[in-house]
Order: structure tokens, then sequence, then C-alpha cells
């Protein structure tokens, strides 16, 4: 007999039989063919199955460990869940990991020394997939100043460290810039970093490089949005 909508399985009619019952083809092998559909239409527990067709069927609250799927997984409801905590894999052609969420851009410098900053826009949000990350940012202040401060201009709180050197985009208001020797502003985060620093591209044989508080004159007020995808 099919299973019911709980998956439980239930004997073919005449079953169990009663004791003292004498063991005939016309019953024993019935049930016994049965049984042994059920156990083939079966996943094993123990995850000894090799590979499984999905087609035509439904599992609720389950967990599948290390099924084979040929062809195209459609999925017409529902997602792909992702354990909180990566778990790596070595595969070149797994994907292993997916994670959307926010983070808190603050705007500082190298040396801090006595700057002050308040937002009246403060919003960051990431994408990983897999290794990659797809960061973004957008930052409206209505306080920035600093007189002790020093360095590079940075945009800390990133929630993901980076692999490798890389460099994003940046619109940017409220900065000096010499724009005959400078070209536009970008991101960039360097390997084994979690901050992103503020930088200029240099025109005409000029060297661009690291915005630094110079850029910036105390008590005026600056807008950022940027983005930058890296390798984690």
């Amino acid at each position: 007999m099919p299973r019911n909508g709980s998956s439980v399985y239930s004997l073919p009619a005449g079953n169990p039989v009663v004791a003292g019952t004498v063991i005939a083809t016309t019953w024993a092998n019935t049930t016994l063919t049965d049984i042994a559909t059920a156990l083939t239409n079966s996943l094993s527990t123990d995850g000894s199955t090799a590979s499984v067709s999905l087609s035509g069927k439904t599992m609720a609250g389950g967990t599948f460990s290390g099924p084979a799927v040929t062809g195209i997984l459609t999925l017409t409801g529902g997602q792909i869940a992702f354990p909180a905590v990566q778990v790596p894999s070595a595969n070149v052609n797994t994907l292993d990991d997916y994670e959307e969420g926010t983070w808190t851009p603050v705007v500082t410098f190298a040396t801090p020394g006595n700057v002050n900053v308040a937002y009246s826009t403060r919003v960051g949000t990431y994408t990983k997939i897999g290794n990659q990350v797809i960061l973004t940012l957008s930052i409206v202040t209505t306080t920035f100043t600093h007189t002790t401060a020093s360095g590079s201009w940075l945009i800390t709180g990133v929630p993901f460290t980076s692999a490798v050197n890389t460099t994003g985009s940046l619109f940017i208001d409220g900065v000096l810039l010499n724009t005959s020797a400078l070209g536009s502003p970008n991101l960039q985060i360097l390997s084994s970093t979690t901050q992103l620093t503020l930088s200029i591209a240099g025109l005409n044989n000029n060297s661009g490089g690291p915005m630094d508080v110079s850029r910036h004159t105390t008590g005026s007020l600056s807008q950022f949005a940027g983005s930058i995808a890296f390798t984690v």
C-alpha cells in the first residue's frame, strides 16, 4: 500500500495474520512484494542511497544527506536555506554559502583624534555568495568635525575580511579635490582588512592614492554612496 500523507506505511489488507495461520503464497508473497516496493521507494536513513529521483515527490521538514540530482531542480515555492555558520567545501563547483544582511558604516580617519560624526543616513547592505561579497553603503552626515585627526580617510565596520586588494565605485560630496590632477574617487579594501579606504585616481601623470584628512574641511557636511565586490 502507498504511504499516507504523514509518510506512514500500512500493511495490505488481511495483515497482520492471526497466530497459527499457515504460510501461503496467496497472502505472503503479496505482503512481501508490497513491503519490498515500499522499501525501494524509500530513502535510507544512513545516507547509503546513492541517488534518487525527486521528480513528482514532496519532502516537508526533512533532510537529504548527499542526494544526487540530475537534470533541472525547480523550486515552485519555499527557499534554499544555508546554515548560519558556513560549512566550507573544497569542491570548486559547490556553492557552500549564501547570506544577506546589513552593516553599519563608520566614517573616520586612520588616526581618529577628536573626529565627531553624526548621521542622517547611514545604511550598509551586503550579499555573500560563496566566497564573494557585494557590499553597498549610503551615508549623509549632519555633523563632521575633526581638528586632531590625521591619516587616510576610512569607512570601518565591514562585516567580512577581504582576501585580496580590491577597488569599488564611490560617489562623494563635500571633498576638496584638484580636478585637473585627480580623477574619480573610489573605494578600496586591502587584503586581510575589514575597512574601506577612500581613494582617488591620478590624472595627467599625477599620482593618486588614499584621500587623507586634508581633503575635508572640518565642519562641512559630506555624502557618500558606493559599492564594492571582493573575495573573502
